[in-house]
């Protein structure tokens, strides 16, 4: 939104008195010549009165302190004498006044006056701008008293590519206007805020920052390196991975003993009692050490990844990909079993937090050659600080998953403030965002009022839709068996829908979708 006209207006923004040269008088205690009148408005003001004549494309309007003008409209309207209306000023040569009107039905009409009244008692002048940002103010439930409107009009000047709607809701949710919150917000309500983005930027360009790094001067690649897995890996959790590698090395795998006990005869393997300990740690190594072939073991991970130059060199940068990936993802994403402990989940953002700060850190230290993973590593840390703002008042949370060697995205929304008292009797809702590889973009609610469960699935495509209620069943089922009666509906999702779920989750205004019908059309898969 463009608020380039917002900073010319702050600095008039000094009482009531500053604006009688420049704004529509509204009461008989500043009477003013028509001429005078005329010359004082500018393009861009707005004013309000009552139609007293219409000739052809001139109309003559008697504004609130009796006095009338004369004004040419800028296009075709049909008027009634009597009738009261609100009008914005487009141009003004010479006295002679261009205008447009700027409602045509009751409601919108309605709405105007309010906001005319409201900037009349606060001082200020009426434009196209600040009669929006009142409108929206009353649409958004906020005051519209003389300092909260001051106080936007300052924030609007101070981010003049923010947009209006964005600034209000932070306002609303008591959140710090800042360029940061901003820029999350905005992230948030287009879903573009997911931590698994970031990460993968991060895995996709630490290699050839590395590889680069290294061939430049080997010796500040193995310090940053070691940098690295010191804030992944901490010496404390090195160590322990260390003793867990070397009590798995003296365990012999129960296969080993079979195989051994096997090539005993019955005779000497009723006589002979197998002590573990006693054979050779050697043989009872097991070869693989991750349950994916190919990949290393955690405990390898610290190791390795010091050595990334020379596997780079080696092995190649895929090689090095694929560890700078399995260390990331194992320090950035939740297993899907984690999710439902609530202290696995709390552990999880503390680390992630304080991980992301120190990455922060030592990429700004290194400048220029890290500049590329500053952005990446910025965003997600903001991200954190932003979703731990939005729980002071919300129940909201990111998940992001570690999913079969893929990644997965998810945001759960719980319709609960928490400065409000819960009431049973209003059962509980709940909304989860989804990013899936394979189903795409998937919005959940969930409304549970004693043991009845209500689900309405929004998803991008009819194809779809027909794969999730094919198997609608089975959730039926499971959730049956837990004593759970469940209800579902379909939805295609449109684009207003999508901006809307953001903020209406978190204030608890989206509703579940009720008697809506599902049409069916052909679209590209």
């Amino acid at each position: 939104m463009d608020n380039s006209n917002i900073g010319a207006m702050l600095s008039q923004l000094k009482g009531q008195a500053a604006y009688s040269g420049h704004s529509m008088p509204v009461s008989g205690k500043q009477a003013q010549s028509a001429e005078a009148l005329l010359k004082s408005m500018e393009p861009g003001q707005v004013f309000s009165g009552e139609i007293t004549d219409i000739r052809g494309s001139y109309i003559t309007i008697t504004l609130q302190n009796m006095q009338s003008i004369q004004a040419r409209l800028a296009e075709n309207f049909e008027f009634l004498i009597g009738q009261k209306a609100m009008f914005q000023v487009k141009e003004n040569l010479d006295n002679q006044l261009l205008i447009r009107p700027m409602a045509m039905d009751a409601a919108q009409n309605g709405e105007l006056m309010v906001a005319e009244r409201a900037l009349e008692a606060a001082g200020i002048q009426m434009t196209e701008k600040t009669l929006e940002l009142v409108k929206n103010l009353l649409a958004a439930n906020q005051p519209i008293d003389k300092q909260s409107i001051l106080s936007y009009i300052r924030q609007l000047a101070k981010y003049p590519q923010a947009d209006m709607q964005d600034i209000i809701s932070l306002n609303k949710f008591h959140m710090p206007i800042n360029e940061e919150n901003l820029n999350q917000l905005s992230n948030y309500k287009q879903f573009e805020h997911s931590l698994v983005k970031e990460i993968v930027s991060m895995e996709e360009q630490l290699p050839q920052v590395i590889e680069k790094m290294a061939a430049e001067s080997p010796e500040k690649a193995e310090t940053f390196l070691k940098d690295l897995t010191e804030i992944l890996y901490p010496k404390e959790e090195q160590t322990a991975l260390k003793m867990e590698e070397q009590g798995k090395e003296q365990q012999i795998p129960d296969g080993i003993i079979k195989n051994v006990l096997e090539q005993e005869s019955p005779e000497k393997r009723t006589d002979t009692a197998i002590n573990r300990q006693e054979l050779p740690v050697q043989e009872a190594a097991n070869p693989v050490k991750n349950d994916q072939a190919g990949l290393p073991s955690k405990e390898e991970l610290p190791d390795l990844l010091k050595e990334l130059p020379q596997i780079i060199e080696k092995e190649g940068k895929e090689k090095a990909g694929k560890i700078i990936k399995q260390a990331l993802e194992e320090k950035f994403l939740l297993k899907p079993e984690e999710v439902a402990d609530k202290e696995k989940v709390k552990e999880f953002y503390e680390s992630v937090a304080k991980k992301g700060e120190k990455l922060k850190d030592l990429f700004a230290s290194h400048g220029k050659e890290m500049a590329q993973l500053e952005k990446p590593v910025q965003n997600l840390t903001q991200n954190v600080k932003f979703m731990n703002s939005l729980n002071e008042m919300f129940t909201y949370i990111q998940l992001p998953l570690k999913m079969a060697n893929k990644q997965a995205h998810a945001d759960l929304y719980v319709y609960t403030k928490k400065k409000a008292k819960g009431n049973a009797k209003d059962g509980l809702s709940a909304f989860l965002h989804l990013d899936m590889e394979n189903l795409g973009s998937v919005d959940v609610l969930i409304r549970m009022m004693g043991q009845r469960v209500t689900t309405n699935f929004t998803l991008e495509t009819v194809e779809l839709l027909d794969f999730i209620e094919g198997h609608m069943d089975l959730l039926e089922e499971r959730l049956g068996k837990k004593g759970y009666s469940c209800s579902a509906k379909m939805m295609l999702k449109g684009s207003e829908e999508q901006k809307k779920s953001f903020e209406q989750c978190l204030t608890g205004e989206a509703e579940l979708y009720s008697d809506r019908k599902r049409f069916s059309f052909d679209v590209r898969a």
